[in-house]
């Protein structure tokens, strides 16, 4: 008779790391990279480096970044100074603008600075 072994190893894969739930698109990115493939809903947060108020939204969706990565929610940060082309196709008028996205279709929008509260609900 064979000992049993004495170490088990364990036949689970581990969980595929999660990316990040809040990324900002880098001046060269195409937001479609960004979104293709992408599952859950998603936020497009427009802002400026300048934007007093976009600063405060900023600090809100960091804040915000686990309650997004529960519910599998992207946010995306898009600087309009970086991506003029983006900022009109989503008709961005003023700062900070937030867009959510979900099956490609855009279902929630606010102009200024959106409260913690609004955006979960939003992730819901």
């Amino acid at each position: 008779d064979e000992p049993a072994p004495t170490k088990l190893v364990s036949q689970t894969t581990p969980p595929e790391p999660v990316g990040p739930a809040l990324i900002t698109l880098a001046a060269y990115d195409e937001l479609e990279d960004k979104i293709d493939g992408v599952s859950g809903p998603v936020i497009l947060d427009f802002f400026a480096d300048w934007c007093g108020p976009c600063r405060t939204q900023s600090k809100i969706l960091h804040d915000l970044e686990d309650t997004a990565a529960e519910h599998e929610t992207l946010i995306i940060k898009i600087n309009v100074d970086d991506h003029p082309k983006i900022a009109k196709q989503f008709a961005v008028r003023s700062l900070p603008t937030l867009v959510m996205v979900k099956d490609g279709e855009i279902v929630e929008r606010q102009t200024g600075v959106a409260n913690k509260s609004r955006l979960a609900s939003w992730m819901q």
